[in-house]
């Protein structure tokens, strides 16, 4: 699995790489089996970032680079973390959402996490992470 950078215009088959304009938005994804799978997209001043089934170790590093690397490089004011396609996540979780809280409060923007299921938002209820980012109730479909 490898992470890239795409523009919807043109997109590439390998590699990662940065657009020129700030104009178009440009999307993050992966390459799984030969596909890109989109996973990251500015709407705005938005980033929305849409997490995998399983948010755990084995992907965390990966989005965190991807997320801090898309902050620093632009202005972003709010980071939405959608957990449609999310059924499971731990620690290593929890704490990119903590981690990329505590860069989003220091840039005066915000944290929301959206599309949560029942399990994911008691699995972040029980983190106590709702002291810092509010959980908004509205559940995946």
């Amino acid at each position: 699995m490898r992470l890239l950078l795409i523009q919807k215009k043109n997109p590439v088959s390998e590699g990662l790489f940065q657009e020129i304009s700030w104009d178009s938005p440009f999307l993050y994804g992966i390459i799984i089996g030969g596909a890109i799978v989109e996973w990251m997209e500015m709407k705005g001043s938005r980033l929305v970032v849409s997490l995998p089934a399983e948010l755990d170790h084995h992907y965390t590093e990966d989005i965190r680079t991807e997320i801090d690397r898309a902050v620093s490089n632009q202005p972003v004011d709010e980071v939405e973390f959608d957990f449609t396609r999310t059924i499971f996540m731990d620690s290593a979780g929890i704490g990119m959402l903590i981690g990329r809280y505590k860069i989003m409060r220091a840039l005066n923007g915000r944290i929301i996490l959206s599309h949560m299921n029942r399990q994911i938002q008691r699995i972040l209820s029980l983190s106590g992470i709702q002291r810092y980012i509010q959980l908004d109730g509205e559940e995946a479909v």
